[in-house]
């Protein structure tokens, strides 16, 4: 028998790699999604085509409020961390919290800014791809 049958035999036994085979990743996958739908598009602003989430409502609160928009939004940081995502995409996340942190910190500019960059749905995004991915270490 020739040494490359036997190698393709074994390939072809080896279970795939795929994560969404895995219940428990597709439901911190899923959390992360509707944390993030809860925090930038929980509600439509009649007459217009764009919705608001928590993350701009708790930024009207002085002081506080997007702090604990961030403090939520890290919760999907945590997932990521959790299913060990390429330590790049988990600085990107980082890098998302930062700005609209920052940002987010102006008041009113700050909270039309959140509106328009939606930090948590695009973490959850990068979560969503890293998490599809095969697993490898970085």
């Amino acid at each position: 028998m020739p040494f490359g049958h036997i190698v393709a035999d074994q390939v072809t036994r080896l279970p795939p790699e795929s994560s969404s085979s895995d219940p428990q990743r597709e439901a911190m996958v899923a959390t992360a999604e509707f944390l993030a739908k809860i925090l930038d598009t929980t509600v439509k602003i009649p007459g217009t085509p764009f919705y608001v989430g928590l993350d701009p409502l708790l930024g009207l609160i002085p002081g506080i409020g997007d702090m604990i928009a961030n403090l939520i939004g890290t919760v999907i940081l945590i997932l990521a961390a959790r299913l060990r995502v390429p330590q790049i995409v988990i600085a990107r996340m980082s890098l998302n919290l930062l700005i609209n942190g920052t940002i987010g910190a102006i008041p009113i500019l700050g909270d039309l800014f959140s509106i328009w960059f939606r930090s948590h749905a695009r973490n959850a995004e990068l979560l969503r791809r890293a998490a599809a991915q095969p697993h490898r270490e970085t």
